[in-house]
């Protein structure tokens, strides 16, 4: 029994390489073979199947060469699609999303003050898309929701996070499921951003990374040999809530000086005369702009510079409000790592992907592929 356990999960993991390596670049059966090594006759078995499902399509190669082409092989991008749901503090993004990672449609829920309405809100929103689409129940792979931390994500339930009362201690994953109608996957949302980066973004060719997200809170992913690092329980990347003072202000974590308590939007320019990043950012070269820049370099610095430190990453993607219009931020927080560090490079790079319901979609995305 455990050899037939062992065969059939060696099958589920050579697919999801397979499929990776397509969705990757349009290849040829004799190329996949050559980059996964895998054997020939693997090859072709699991490309018939997953031909036989609808989930790839052929084409001849378009070269000038003479002589036969190759036939070469890619996603069927339809066959599959995902709902995606993102929880953030303000409204919920939900939409529908298929296996090329193509946002199709997207509506915003605004939140009441009874969670009963908003979940079901948000699921008629899903349904409807999903009945407007044509979108048959079998093509369907799942319901990722991505929401602030902490949460656990294994159990599928939101925590306590800051700012986020209505949502806390609520099994998310089941009500939505229950709801919608099928199996749903929770997510901290920087989890979901890193896993959107490493698909679609920055670092598609990085093994090793840290995003940080800076909108009404701080959170963080750690990605190391390629996949995504998580703690007991599922729990990670509350990066705000790091203390860089210890004799600072209580936050509502329990703990003093917490990351967020300073290095936020809101907490950056209280008492300023910017009504948001934007505006800072624009405004570089004015003394006060050029003050809070560089305040605001200097929280950054100490965190990545811990992450540096700690995992030997050497790349840090910031996303979120920050991230908008970011260079004069970015450029100092690299000449503070350079300056603090043996090496010299580009540790850090802004990342301007809005965080939409394709980002929660990612959840059950790397479920299929790798």
């Amino acid at each position: 029994m455990k050899k037939a356990i062992n065969s059939s999960k060696m099958k589920t993991v050579n697919r999801r390489i397979v499929l990776e390596c397509i969705r990757r670049e349009h290849i040829s059966r004799a190329d996949i073979a050559e980059k996964t090594h895998l054997t020939r006759p693997s090859i072709t078995i699991i490309v018939e199947e997953l031909l036989n499902e609808g989930l790839l399509r052929e084409s001849r190669s378009e070269s000038n060469e003479v002589g036969r082409h190759p036939v070469l092989l890619s996603i069927e991008e339809d066959a599959r699609f995902i709902v995606g749901i993102a929880l953030k503090r303000n409204a919920c993004h939900v939409g529908i999303v298929n296996l090329g990672g193509k946002l199709l449609r997207e509506r915003v829920i605004e939140y009441s003050n009874d969670l009963t309405d908003c979940l079901d809100r948000i699921a008629v929103a899903a349904r409807a898309m999903l009945r407007e689409m044509a979108i048959n129940s079998n093509r369907v792979l799942g319901i990722g929701i991505s929401a602030p931390g902490p949460l656990n994500a294994r159990e599928g339930v939101i925590l306590n996070p800051p700012k986020f009362d209505l949502w806390h201690n609520v099994p998310i994953a089941k009500e939505l499921s229950d709801r919608i109608g099928y199996k749903a996957y929770l997510e901290h949302d920087a989890d979901s951003i890193a896993l959107e980066e490493k698909y679609f973004g920055k670092m598609s060719n990085e093994t090793d990374f840290v995003v940080i997200v800076s909108e009404n809170g701080v959170g963080a992913s750690l990605v190391l040999n390629d996949r995504l690092f998580f703690g007991k329980h599922g729990r990670t990347g509350e990066a705000g809530h790091l203390s860089i003072r210890y004799d600072g202000p209580r936050c509502a974590c329990g703990n003093h000086g917490c990351f967020e308590m300073y290095a936020t939007p809101e907490c950056l320019l209280k008492g300023s005369s910017f009504k948001n990043v934007a505006e800072l950012m624009s405004a570089a070269g004015s003394e006060e702009a050029d003050r809070l820049i560089q305040k605001e370099a200097e929280y950054f610095t100490l965190l990545i510079n811990n992450y540096i430190n700690l995992t030997g990453i050497t790349r840090v993607v910031i996303r979120g409000d920050l991230a908008i219009n970011s260079k004069p931020l970015v450029d100092r927080i690299n000449k503070n790592l350079c300056d603090r560090r043996l090496s010299s490079g580009e540790f850090c790079l802004a990342s301007e992907l809005s965080c939409t319901a394709r980002t929660a979609a990612m959840n059950v995305f790397r479920g299929f592929f790798l």
